[in-house]
Formats: structure tokens, C-alpha cells, sequence
């Protein structure tokens, strides 16, 4: 759970809900966990996977178990214990898209299935800038769009708490 970084065509569009499960609006205390470009907009939460890729990645693990041969088989008694129901296509982007069509990048939160928190960047120094723009250091930036992934939080005794992005700007070992 956290924030990754999320290849896209350039003209996603991330599907909104038509009823938004969050009643009025954003609170104060949840200012800081969206971006302004994202508030106001009340997305589906969905997978970084089309839907007709899950379903057939669900079925071929379901036939792998039902043959005996699932090599995490033996500590669930059905496949659905291990994996879960079989995908709903409304968790799912309802398009396929090659790594040639996704040439553009987008910020998403992970806390859910996954829901945009940026707009679309044709490069990763548009959207490193864009994080500095939102209040992240330049480390932190960088260091998310070489990683491609933040944690949700990290705390270490010298820094306390860092937010998701900016425990990037911390230095590794």
C-alpha cells in the first residue's frame, strides 16, 4: 500500500463512480493524502490490469489447483480460500493496452485497488517536477520515479514519520 507510478495511454481516462461512496466531500484531515488536481473527482478504485487478462489468470490458477499442480496448493482447501473470488470486472480497467500504447505516466494511490492521484505525464521529469510542485523534496521525487513505488508510510527514530514519497528521500544502506 502506497503510491506507484503507473504506465498509461496518453488519453486515460480513469472511470469516476456515478455515486461517490465518500459523503461530504474531503475532510481537513484528508487534504494532505490527495493532490489538488484529484479532489473533487471520486474515482473507481481499479487494478493496474485489464479485465479480461485477471479473469484468465484467475481460471489458469483455478486449473492449476483443480489438477493438483499449484505450487502454493496444500494450506487452503479450495482455490478461492487461496486466491480469492474470481475477478469483477468493475476492479478492472476495461481495456487491454500494450507497453508500446502506455507511453505516458500517472501517480496512483494503492491504499485501494488503486486510484490516480496526478494527471498524465508524457516523461518522468514532468512528473518529478509535478512532486515538487506538490511539496515533495527533489530526492524524494527522483527517488519515486526510479523506484516506481512508496510505501504508504515509513518511521525511523531520527525522522518520526515520512509520508509515503518523501520516506524515498531517506538514504539506503
Amino acid at each position: 500500500m502506497g503510491r506507484e507510478i503507473r504506465r498509461v495511454t496518453p488519453n486515460w481516462e480513469h472511470p469516476q463512480r456515478e455515486r461517490c461512496p465518500h459523503t461530504g466531500g474531503i475532510t481537513e484531515a484528508h487534504r494532505g493524502l490527495f493532490s489538488e488536481w484529484s479532489r473533487g473527482k471520486c474515482f473507481r478504485p481499479m487494478h493496474d490490469q485489464d479485465y479480461k487478462s485477471a479473469v484468465k489468470e484467475w481460471k489458469e490458477g483455478f486449473m492449476q489447483w483443480e489438477r493438483g499442480e499449484h505450487p502454493d496448493q496444500g494450506w487452503a482447501s479450495e482455490y478461492w480460500e487461496y486466491a480469492g473470488n474470481p475477478p469483477k470486472e468493475e476492479n478492472y480497467r476495461p481495456i487491454a493496452w500494450t507497453e508500446e500504447e502506455a507511453t505516458h505516466y500517472q501517480v496512483y494511490e494503492t491504499v485501494s485497488d488503486g486510484t490516480p492521484i496526478s494527471p498524465i505525464f508524457e516523461n518522468l521529469d514532468q512528473l518529478v517536477e509535478w512532486l515538487i510542485q506538490q511539496g515533495y523534496s527533489e530526492k524524494a521525487a527522483k527517488s519515486f520515479s526510479e523506484e516506481g513505488y512508496a510505501p504508504s508510510m515509513v518511521y525511523t527514530p531520527e525522522t518520526g514519520f515520512l509520508n509515503d514519497i518523501e520516506s524515498l528521500s531517506l538514504d539506503k544502506e
